[in-house]
């Protein structure tokens, strides 16, 4: 990869990480009419338009969907492999020192620390400390570097960046289901109990091609704090659950919880990666970051 394109290619995928050429600029360290430059010089040079900008929204084209794909992938290992590489031919330059993250306890142990290992072993000098909680933290108080936020994200303070978002299903036990009947449509839903958790909006919203349907939950048998209850709760046969597909895959695979109506889509939940302005700096928080993104984005 050459400078050239490297550069668009940094320039699109910040774009795209930012939602914004502004956000981009500022995380670059240059000007709004560069960052518009390289991206209209990739457009150019793929022959294809990437993004679909109006003065309020900006979106990927199908093209763009799949450029950024690559695009970001090979952006990330780059930065990794510079980090790695620059360690090497300078060890004092090894990032090393304290990182501490913050995140829920599922998405941790599911999601995070199965990528670990490769990072542990490319930065022996890194400690990373785990604090695992549902409720938000509180980073000046309890001193996080980054954390990992599940659903939407406001903040002016810190820097936040999109990740994958975690598919959700609906999922009930078999005794659930023998008890109620099998669920072929939406509605049957109407007929059984359903868990829900405190911080969730009693409406679930389906969709089927050009059909939607909204479930209201006007009365929750069961309701949770957090993604464990509602997990157990639903294997107990206590009620239907909306859980994500990465939370639920374990139960589903052992045969305590079956996924009712696949077929039908619901919207994902926003993951994002967030960074204590104070901190993002520091060479440690750096390469754990970039190594992050390049697995979970």
């Amino acid at each position: 990869m050459n400078n050239k394109f490297y550069a668009q290619a940094e320039a699109f995928v910040t774009v795209v990480r930012c939602n914004s050429i502004s956000g981009a600029a500022l995380e670059l360290k240059t000007t709004k009419s560069n960052i518009s430059q390289k991206l209209a010089d990739l457009e150019a040079f793929l022959d294809v338009t990437l993004i679909k900008r109006t003065t309020r929204h900006m979106s990927l084209t199908p093209a763009g969907e799949r450029a950024f794909q690559i695009c970001e992938r090979a952006v990330d290992e780059t930065v990794n492999a510079a980090l790695l590489i620059g360690a090497l031919a300078k060890p004092e330059n090894r990032p090393s020192g304290r990182v501490k993250v913050s995140g829920s306890n599922i998405y941790l142990t599911k999601c995070v620390l199965p990528e670990m290992g490769a990072f542990l072993d490319s930065y022996p000098d890194v400690e990373t400390i785990f604090v695992g909680s549902d409720l938000r933290v509180d980073f000046s108080a309890e001193d996080i570097d980054m954390g990992f936020r599940i659903g939407p994200i406001a903040t002016a303070r810190n820097k936040v960046i999109p990740l994958k978002p975690l598919k959700r299903i609906l999922c009930a036990s078999p005794k659930l289901i023998d008890r109620y009947g099998v669920v072929k449509d939406p509605r049957d839903l109407m007929t059984m109990p359903c868990i829900l958790r405190e911080q969730e909006q009693p409406v679930w919203k389906l969709e089927l091609l050009e059909e939607r349907y909204e479930h209201y939950i006007t009365e929750a048998i069961f309701r949770a704090n957090t993604i464990e209850l509602s997990l157990e709760g639903a294997i107990q046969g206590l009620g239907v659950t909306l859980i994500s597909e990465v939370v639920a895959a374990d139960a589903i695979a052992q045969g305590q919880l079956v996924q009712l109506l696949p077929d039908w889509g619901i919207a994902p939940i926003p993951v994002a990666l967030v960074l204590r302005g104070t901190r993002m700096n520091r060479a440690q928080v750096q390469a754990l970051r970039h190594y992050f993104v390049s697995r979970l984005a």
